[in-house]
């Protein structure tokens, strides 16, 4: 996945996230596979941007977004669960 973090917000792919359309963050630490950046916009339907990162590039992630959103609580929905299930 193609993304970058800038002081504005997070750009994925073709789409700017910024920060202030932005509720907060979560980081959801993987064992077998890549970690993730979950981030919650301030919307209704859809609300969570998923970002797979290496453990590397999700601390360097996290110590911008710990100055630019507040880290929010994140529980796995039905839909995380088979997809961890089946590797994807």
């Amino acid at each position: 996945m193609n993304f970058q973090v800038s002081e504005k917000g997070v750009g994925i792919g073709k789409r700017v996230f910024e920060y202030s359309d932005l509720e907060g963050f979560h980081v959801r630490e993987r064992e077998h596979s890549l970690d993730e950046i979950i981030l919650k916009k301030k919307a209704v339907i859809n609300p969570f941007v998923r970002i797979p990162v290496d453990a590397d590039t999700r601390e360097k992630i996290e110590k911008v977004f710990d100055k630019k959103l507040k880290r929010i609580e994140y529980e796995d929905s039905f839909l995380d669960a088979v997809s961890e299930w089946f590797g994807l």
